[in-house]
């Protein structure tokens, strides 16, 4: 991770872990508040951010088959 397309494509929005889990947006923000959905939210913001390679490990995936 070098430049800083690199660290975006490294994350996931919550529309992009709902779409993967078959979810809807308020259910993922949800299981990321009740720490169920490994996540961060930053201080002083109202977004969660999800690392990709977080998120896979949590699905049972590698990396790449997210």
């Amino acid at each position: 991770m070098n430049n800083k397309r690199d660290k975006v494509t490294a994350t996931l929005t919550t529309d992009d872990v709902a779409a993967l889990l078959g979810l809807s947006t308020r259910r993922v923000c949800e299981l990321a508040a009740a720490g169920i959905i490994p996540s961060i939210r930053p201080k002083g913001r109202r977004k969660w951010v999800f690392l990709r390679k977080v998120v896979a490990k949590y699905m049972g995936l590698s990396e790449d088959e997210l």
